[in-house]
């Protein structure tokens, strides 16, 4: 992770806790390729319903979706992590956790400190959502920009790089497909070409049986027409 995109989402995540008058804390550090915690999704939204159902929500939780250039969003709840990140392996984004260290990790979770307002989603889609800001709130948040179009250049610069860097894993992992298929062809063209070779040597074998069999067939034919020695005897 390149240091100027650090610093670029904590001052994007300094903005949205802002809106709620909160002087957010950020990390020390940000470990890579690790699980860090887990978090429990309890909704998936679109863009669209977000903005028009959910219009009740604290202002900084709407400006954090405002800054995320997909077209749905993940609802998360219960946010929890662990003591000591658990560093992991396999291929981009797929990590397999096996049953015993998921346990381990689930006994290890810890509750998280909110720093912000705790947000229930579960009313938003169970139930009828809570009345929209007054008209006056409104107005006010437009004036601040909140709604309004006095940071749409900044926007369009973060949806821009949102794209960015979900349009990169994708292309990683477009990638990775390719990769895996050609060596998918390999394998498949090294197995038809053993198929092929034991084709080859069992038709190289045939004759050898074959003739095995024949001298075999002679070997009995002979013996069981030969006269004994007993037999011989006995005549004359």
């Amino acid at each position: 992770v390149e240091k100027e995109d650090i610093e670029r989402w904590e001052q994007t995540y300094k903005d949205v806790f802002a809106k709620d008058g909160i002087t957010v804390k950020m990390p020390e550090f940000y470990p890579t390729s690790a699980l860090v915690g887990l978090v429990e999704v309890v909704d998936a939204v679109s863009a669209e319903d977000f903005v028009g159902r959910f219009a009740s929500l604290p202002k900084g939780v709407r400006h954090e979706g405002r800054f995320h250039g997909s077209g749905f969003f993940f609802l998360i709840e219960q946010h929890r992590q662990l003591a000591m990140p658990l560093k992991m392996s396999g291929q981009h984004k797929f990590w397999r956790l096996d049953n015993k260290t998921a346990a381990n990790a689930f006994r290890g979770l810890l509750d998280v400190e909110p720093q912000g307002p705790v947000v229930s989603f579960l009313e938003y889609r169970d139930k009828e959502p809570p009345p929209a800001p007054e008209p006056a709130q409104q107005d006010w948040e437009a004036a601040e920009g909140v709604d309004g179009a006095a940071d749409s250049d900044e926007l369009q610069l973060a949806l821009a790089a949102s794209l960015a860097e979900a349009t990169a894993p994708q292309q990683q992992q477009q990638r990775q497909q390719q990769h895996n298929q050609r060596r998918q062809q390999i394998n498949e063209h090294e197995q038809q070409r053993q198929q092929k070779q034991q084709q080859y040597q069992q038709q190289q074998q045939q004759p050898q049986q074959q003739q095995q069999e024949q001298q075999q067939r002679q070997a009995a034919t002979k013996q069981a027409t030969a006269p004994s020695l007993d037999a011989t005897a006995t005549g004359q």
